[in-house]
């Protein structure tokens, strides 16, 4: 804010904790408030970031308070008030919370994707026994296909008529 204190009959000294520190903290919580609603969606190291800014204005807030208390005989009981809720803000705030519950998410998706995978399958039920389908010794063919992979360009009926082509010959 370049405005001048004095246009507006304020002391400079007073300006920074009345006017500049509160826009300045009040940004800072915006930028905190358009969380995705989907938690895949989150990026943990911005929110952070932006938790830390919140915090850092808020301290700084607050110094500035206590300072202009220092040079007055006694805080003005709305400066007070400001520095009770900041200390809530400060204190009872945390981003800890968030970042366990975003990565315990992240250690679930991944576990929910290991468990669709067929070798992880296998591995966990290790007494799989053939009862169905292709006889044994025959050729039994699994289409895996994984979808952070670029598709084949080709088409599913080819596959089958290759296949079949192969068992003819045997």
């Amino acid at each position: 804010m370049n405005t001048d204190p004095t246009k507006f009959n304020i002391d400079p000294k007073r300006w920074n904790p009345l006017f500049v520190k509160p826009v300045l903290l009040a940004s800072h919580i915006q930028d905190l408030q358009p969380l995705p609603k989907k938690l895949e969606n989150i990026v943990i190291d911005e929110i952070e970031a932006a938790y830390n800014r919140v915090i850092q204005t808020a301290e700084e807030y607050k110094k500035q308070l206590r300072e202009s208390e220092e040079n007055q005989e006694q805080l003005e009981g709305k400066e007070q008030t400001i520095i009770y809720r900041l200390d809530k803000l400060i204190y009872s705030c945390s981003i800890k919370k968030l970042k366990e519950l975003y990565r315990i998410y992240g250690d679930r998706v991944e576990k929910a994707q290991m468990m669709n995978r067929f070798s992880d399958f296998a591995k966990r039920h290790s007494g799989m026994e053939h009862l169905a389908g292709v006889p044994k010794g025959g050729t039994f063919v699994v289409v895996y296909i994984d979808r952070n992979e670029e598709p084949l360009n080709r088409d599913i009926q080819d596959v089958g008529a290759s296949l079949s082509a192969l068992g003819k010959k045997n």
